[in-house]
């Protein structure tokens, strides 16, 4: 009998992945015998492990398909493909000489993070998102806050962060 086999684990020469995560379970599993001491009870053991494993097999499954349905998800443009943006007329110097408005009225130009203010950029956190910096485009905490002001029917604030606000 092979030692892999000895321990529940069998071997599978088409997934050599499942056998480094054989191999890896294996010696997790000898690690927490050698601290606990001898299993009074052998069967509970191997049920253990079984169920472990098992454990660990559905975990990659739901990555997997976690992975493959983000894959599969829309990702839409930052800026409408249609934005349009003023037109600027400048001097030999660069300076603006004249302006003109979008075709709905408005003055829109085109400017990257460094031409902005960090103060306002400050001002903008402070006000739409205090947390930005600490969470991962979801903050419970408003997400909680605006559902208590729902069902109390309080004005709280809402819930949304900026990553969603853009989205």
């Amino acid at each position: 009998m092979d030692k892999n086999e000895s321990h529940g684990f069998q071997k599978n020469s088409r997934h050599p992945r499942g056998k480094f995560v054989s191999q890896v379970l294996f010696v997790m599993i000898s690690n927490i015998r050698a601290i606990r001491g001898p299993s009074t009870s052998p069967g509970r053991a191997s049920g253990c492990r079984r169920f472990c494993l098992r454990g660990l097999k559905w975990l990659a499954v739901l990555l997997a398909v976690l992975t493959a349905v983000y894959g599969f998800l829309p990702r839409p443009d930052l800026l409408p493909p249609d934005l349009e943006y003023s037109r600027t007329v400048l001097d030999r110097e660069g300076r603006v000489l004249f302006l003109t408005t979008t075709s709905d009225g408005r003055l829109r130009l085109p400017t990257t993070m460094e031409q902005i203010s960090p103060t306002l950029m400050e001002a903008t956190l402070e006000m739409e998102d205090r947390r930005f910096f600490s969470h991962a485009g979801v903050d419970g905490k408003s997400l909680v806050r605006a559902a208590w002001g729902v069902v109390s029917g309080r004005k709280l604030g809402g819930g949304s962060t900026l990553t969603m606000q853009l989205s």
